[in-house]
């Protein structure tokens, strides 16, 4: 890749994504990549989100000083209280290697081998030396278990999903429980974590099947403890995709989501749709070329986070829409960032309008 302008998929000819922050976790994502994985790249010993390691950034750290938190909108922030505070992770990698951010970038890029993100032309000795010194694979998040201790529905289950026509019938047609408690065990670490959702809070476990076994995504509508930072809880793959067995296997139309939550809205309209995995993050190679296959047409319906400067949902519409050559769909601007919120503020009538208006 070093030198190329393009890159070729599905036998196009495609011009190199420029180097930016955007196009380089697109990339990622579309290898099956996340931010998890930079951390099990990047920081040594690193365990798992909220678990405290001693910091690469300064030798002899004794304390294990460096933590790591998920943000209110779903990324990880990386502090070492004895040096700096408040990182992402590239930043964290500017550190790391004293470097410059966009040589940050870079290292990723020649790490990950990410052939459709150009390559940065600057690199210094520092950049030269510095190597991927472990990668933890994507089977590592499969071994991990996750259990859950569910309850009854109650009438705050009904209210929360009743704002976006979501009633209970519909969750419980695809297996989804309301839970009192979940435990996260990773027999790769010795881990054993029990969670109980605090009494007023509420907590729901969206199942999926691995080679047999059932897998969960744990989701906190509020957060834990009133922390927004921690609504999702997931030992689900990138290569398992919610609803997709409860979606006919080919057809006219298939919409992606960025939710599960606005797939099963967009059901209440008719139509078949499927969620993303994550924030960011893409179907492997293998099952989007199934798709596509299958579907005469599949429209991506993006968030539209106009409320942002940058807004970062339509410009991931754009990216992904170049990237894979998909057409993509999203609310106006200043109304709701998804379909889900579009319902809840302004209801079913206004909701059928849009989509009507979108899509037919």
């Amino acid at each position: 890749m070093w030198g190329l302008k393009y890159y070729y998929m599905f036998g196009k000819q495609n011009e190199l994504l420029k180097l930016n922050t955007v196009n380089v976790m697109n990339a990622l994502a579309a290898k099956g990549y996340n931010e998890l994985d930079l951390c099990f790249t990047y920081i040594d010993n690193f365990k798992n989100v909220g678990i405290p390691v001693n910091s690469p950034l300064r030798s002899g750290d004794k304390n294990a000083s460096l933590s790591t938190t998920w943000s209110s909108t779903g990324k990880i922030i990386i502090s070492d209280f004895g040096y700096k505070k408040g990182m992402n992770i590239v930043g964290y990698i500017q550190e790391l290697y004293n470097v410059k951010y966009m040589e940050a970038l870079g290292i990723i890029v020649r790490d990950f081998n990410l052939d459709t993100v150009e390559m940065y032309n600057g690199f210094t000795a520092n950049t030269i030396k510095a190597r991927k010194k472990h990668h933890m694979p994507i089977k590592y998040r499969q071994e991990v278990v996750i259990r859950k201790k569910s309850r009854g529905w109650i009438k705050e289950d009904r209210e929360y999903w009743g704002q976006f026509g979501i009633d209970i019938t519909q969750l419980m047609s695809k297996g989804i429980q309301a839970i009192s408690a979940f435990q996260i065990i990773n027999p790769n670490k010795g881990s054993n974590n029990i969670i109980n959702i605090p009494k007023g809070e509420l907590g729901y476990s969206y199942p999926e099947l691995l080679d047999g076994v059932e897998i969960f995504k744990i989701y906190l509508p509020y957060g834990l403890r009133g922390d927004k930072g921690f609504k999702w809880f997931s030992n689900v793959p990138l290569n398992v995709i919610f609803n997709l067995r409860f979606t006919p296997d080919r057809g006219n139309l298939l919409i992606i989501q960025s939710s599960y939550k606005d797939c099963m809205v967009m059901e209440n309209f008719g139509y078949n749709s499927i969620p993303l995995n994550g924030e960011g993050m893409w179907f492997t190679d293998k099952l989007w070329n199934d798709l596509k296959t299958k579907w005469d047409k599949i429209i991506y319906f993006g968030d539209n986070d106009s409320d942002k400067e940058s807004n970062p949902g339509k410009l991931l519409c754009n990216q992904w829409s170049k990237l894979y050559n998909i057409d993509y769909i999203h609310t106006p601007d200043n109304t709701a960032s998804d379909i889900s919120d579009y319902y809840y503020k302004y209801g079913r009538e206004k909701t059928k309008e849009l989509l009507t208006k979108l899509i037919d």
